[in-house]
């Protein structure tokens, strides 16, 4: 089975702009238009993680942050649910506009998809190109060894040898002194570290290259997240990684009873096998203390999906989590589920938030199929 990388049980995303016009990239940061902007490359598929920063500062009030350390303060009072793509997903509270031409603070949304070396980080917001520009051109130690090109309107940026890490240039945003790849539109930025995924975004960026909401099923599904006003969400268009597998699941603690057990228990629900499956947490009219977990699957022929109806009101009703070992009805209390042609949909009220990336962290059942 392939694996991604994990993802901490506390993440911030936030998704970038569309590109493609005369000026460059705009975007209101839905799912659905950050789509646009990740190249399909085989890996790009396996997951895309997404989230809107834009939201969750209409909310908390954290519009007038100015500092990224008082905006995380803020945000995580209303959610720790909150998740921004790398670099800031490691280090958003000491990255500053100097190193990148911006910080936290100026991101509205990011998404990031894919593995190294196939792997990009999109952000979009109030972004300055030429203060991104002059950034990347000026810091230091990296400035030295730049590579720049433009395609169209797209400035792209090469830093060092791909891939390359050098402990004697660690920064914030280079945890490991990797010097990366970057492309700008706009308010857009694209982080990647291979030149073949660079030249990937470069044909995205001007409308020559095939993006991930050309590919059937993604953008229906970001489509079903996006009317829930989920501020984060994950996307799994490989359903390989989220195949039923007991022993994976239990790992070095299952024993063969454990593994019969969980079988049991499993298959009383069994989903069929989906194409693409989305997650996303939203706050229900807009207020904090009411939030939303939603549950999209879409599926290649309708059969499967009229399958799946009933598997999944199963599965939420009294199925058991693999990994606290609850009924899916405590975790995430008050299902309903419906189907639409080819999509099936789903809500409940999560217990407590970060419940849509954890799913995916851990590889629970909720949504395994065979």
């Amino acid at each position: 089975m392939r694996t991604w990388p994990a993802l901490p049980l506390v993440v911030v995303l936030a998704a970038g702009c569309a590109g493609g016009d005369e000026d460059g990239g705009t975007s209101t940061g839905e799912l659905g238009e950050m789509l646009q902007l990740v190249p399909d490359v085989e890996a790009m598929r396996d997951q895309v993680v997404y989230g809107n920063l834009r939201q969750l500062r209409e909310i908390s009030g954290a519009d007038a942050a100015t500092d990224p350390r008082d905006e995380i303060g803020t945000l995580m009072e209303v959610t720790t649910a909150w998740v921004v793509a790398d670099p800031f997903r490691r280090a958003a509270a000491t990255i500053d506009a100097d190193e990148l031409g911006f910080d936290l603070t100026s991101i509205d949304a990011s998404v990031q998809a894919g593995a190294p070396p196939d792997e990009v980080a999109v952000f979009t917001g109030d972004i300055d190109a030429d203060q991104v520009d002059d950034a990347l051109r000026t810091f230091e130690p990296f400035a030295d060894d730049l590579e720049q090109d433009e395609q169209d309107r797209v400035q792209l940026y090469r830093f060092g040898a791909e891939m390359k890490s050098d402990l004697a240039r660690v920064t914030p945003a280079r945890p490991l002194g990797v010097g990366g790849r970057f492309a700008v539109d706009g308010p857009t930025v694209w982080s990647v570290g291979a030149d073949a995924t660079l030249d990937a975004v470069a044909a995205v960026a001007t409308g020559e290259g095939t993006s991930l909401a050309d590919i059937d099923g993604f953008a229906e599904v970001a489509e079903v997240l996006d009317d829930s006003e989920s501020y984060t969400a994950v996307m799994i268009g490989n359903p390989e990684l989220l195949r039923f597998d007991p022993a994976a699941l239990l790992g070095d603690r299952a024993t063969p009873q454990m593994v019969e057990e969980l079988t049991e228990r499993f298959e009383e629900n069994a989903l069929a096998e989906w194409s693409v499956a989305g997650l996303g947490e939203g706050f229900v009219t807009g207020d904090p203390d009411d939030s939303e977990l939603v549950i999209v699957l879409w599926h290649a022929d309708d059969d499967a999906a009229e399958q799946n109806e009933d598997a999944l009101a199963g599965v939420l009703d009294d199925g058991i989590s693999a990994v606290t070992a609850e009924l899916w009805s405590d975790i995430c209390a008050d299902a309903d589920v419906a189907r639409d042609g080819a999509l099936v949909t789903a809500s409940c009220t999560p217990r407590s938030p970060g419940l849509a990336v954890n799913i995916v962290l851990t590889r629970d059942v909720l949504l395994a199929w065979e």
